[in-house]
């Protein structure tokens, strides 16, 4: 479901060159909004967007404060992102929005980290605001639940949810990069008894399909790794690709 393809763009890294760095299609003209949840005090995207491409950004995390010198072009809100809830301590995805004073629809970009919280968010969000989203990054967690012998309920309902999301999202999005999170590696051991690498954390970047400007090719086994990728975690192994080379290669 997340075998990445090309649709004849070419990607830039936004941000930093470990965590909080992103492959990003070249597509940033005429983009009106970035929406970003999850900062975890890295604003480097936001700030780059703003100052290179005069892009503005919403932002919003319920542990993060901003800092005193953040660009006047990004506002950010202490809260939770959720997909319709709006209270003390929540705002929905449409009121955030709302906030940039830009009249719907407008192109928009969205980069979400939010621990788990996007499956919900991504499973309800309206698709008449998501049709409007030119592409998205967003980090997909907890895969290690898939690979348990006897998950708990909890781990189930989970797995369903984020493979629930992931069909509705990619009937309008194309994943085009794929970027395993080398901090969070965790070992499976397949039929024949062979050991594998797989990690919890992987990094999408998903174009909506109305934006492609060729048709989807998938990318070759053997260069699932860009050249822009950087780890995570710089002082821990970068990621393994062997696996999943070896399964996109049967497809």
């Amino acid at each position: 479901m997340i075998r990445p393809v090309s649709t004849g763009y070419n990607l830039i890294r936004l941000g930093s060159n470990s965590d909080g760095g992103y492959l990003v299609p070249d597509v940033l003209g005429g983009v009106r909004l970035c929406v970003s949840a999850g900062t975890c005090g890295n604003f480097s995207i936001e700030t780059i967007l703003a100052e290179t491409y005069g892009i503005p950004s919403v932002l919003c995390d319920p542990d993060d404060s901003p800092p005193a010198n953040i660009h006047p072009h990004l506002r950010f809100i202490e809260k939770a992102l959720t997909a319709d809830i709006d209270d003390a301590f929540n705002i929905s995805f449409p009121r955030l929005l709302s906030l940039s004073d830009l009249r719907d629809p407008f192109p928009f970009i969205l980069f979400m980290d939010i621990e788990g919280a996007e499956v919900s968010i991504l499973n309800n969000i309206s698709l008449s605001i998501l049709c409007n989203c030119r592409f998205m990054c967003i980090e997909l967690h907890y895969l290690h639940l898939f690979h348990l012998t006897e998950p708990p309920t909890d781990a189930l309902d989970y797995c369903n949810s984020l493979l629930s999301m992931l069909q509705r999202i990619t009937e309008f999005f194309d994943v085009i990069h794929m970027r395993p999170n080398n901090n969070t590696p965790f070992n499976v051991t397949d039929g024949n008894g062979s050991s594998h690498t797989l990690y919890t954390c992987i990094e999408l970047t998903m174009l909506n399909k109305a934006c492609r400007y060729s048709q989807p090719i998938p990318i070759n086994a053997s260069k699932l790794r860009n050249k822009l990728d950087s780890p995570n975690v710089t002082n821990k192994p970068d990621v393994d690709y062997n696996w999943f080379e070896a399964y996109y290669s049967k497809l």
